[in-house]
């Protein structure tokens, strides 16, 4: 039986909220994991793939980290996927403990970085449970985005956002109607506020060290907060 969805999210999200936060975090985490743990891309995960194999010309440089992180994405991604389907109804309630999930992988990864870092060793357990936990965490998002949040932007992988975004672009100007600059600011809010988060991550992390994954775990929270806020609301 398919679960009933209650979201209503064309009806509440707006693409400027909801979507840029949730790429603010994409950009962030993913540009804080890259720095700290050799290249390692927790959000674009499959990038881990692009580097272990350049990594056969010469520099094998955190090679195990980037490919345990492929099985552990996946575990997470499935694990989210079995919870999602086993649901009768699908509310915003259900999607926020979705997102405190990922929250609380997120907190568990700045934990052991705070604990564990600087890294010296890329291929050393510190570095692959640090690594595995935040990649898991963005397996919660990945599914949710993909299951839940189909009509949404991408929030962690761009290249499809960016491509979209160029679309819109050619569309807005050859015929720059309301549904056109619609389709525009929904693209363009993704995208910028994905590089908006990586900015903040690499600021974030330069200032603050491990402490910096704060920054999309606070974008995170403010999406949790409004979906409680509708829940209170017992309109869904």
């Amino acid at each position: 039986m398919t679960a009933k969805n209650h979201l209503l999210l064309e009806e509440r999200w707006q693409h400027h909220r909801e979507p840029a936060l949730l790429a603010v975090s994409g950009g962030a985490i993913d540009t804080i994991s890259f720095i700290t743990l050799f290249g390692l891309f927790t959000a674009h995960v499959t990038g881990n793939l692009v580097v272990a194999g350049a990594s056969l010309a010469g520099d094998s440089e955190g090679i195990v980290a980037k490919l345990l992180a492929i099985p552990a994405f996946m575990v997470a991604v499935a694990a989210t996927t079995l919870i999602i389907k086993t649901r009768k109804r699908i509310t915003p309630a259900f999607l926020a403990g979705l997102f405190m999930a990922e929250v609380f992988l997120l907190l568990l990864f700045a934990l052991l970085g705070y604990i564990w870092s600087p890294f010296t060793d890329s291929g050393g357990l510190t570095t692959l449970v640090t690594g595995i936990t935040g990649v898991m965490a963005m397996g919660v998002r990945n599914a949710t985005t993909r299951l839940l949040l189909s009509s949404t932007s991408p929030s962690t992988m761009m290249t499809g956002n960016v491509t979209q975004l160029t679309i819109d672009f050619i569309n807005y100007f050859q015929i720059p109607s309301g549904e056109n600059t619609s389709k525009l600011r929904k693209s363009g809010a993704s995208v910028l506020g994905f590089l908006v988060g990586a900015g903040l991550g690499a600021v974030g992390y330069i200032l603050t060290g491990f402490i910096s994954v704060l920054i999309p775990v606070m974008m995170i929270a403010v999406v949790i907060y409004k979906e409680m806020s509708y829940v209170s609301t017992g309109r869904y």
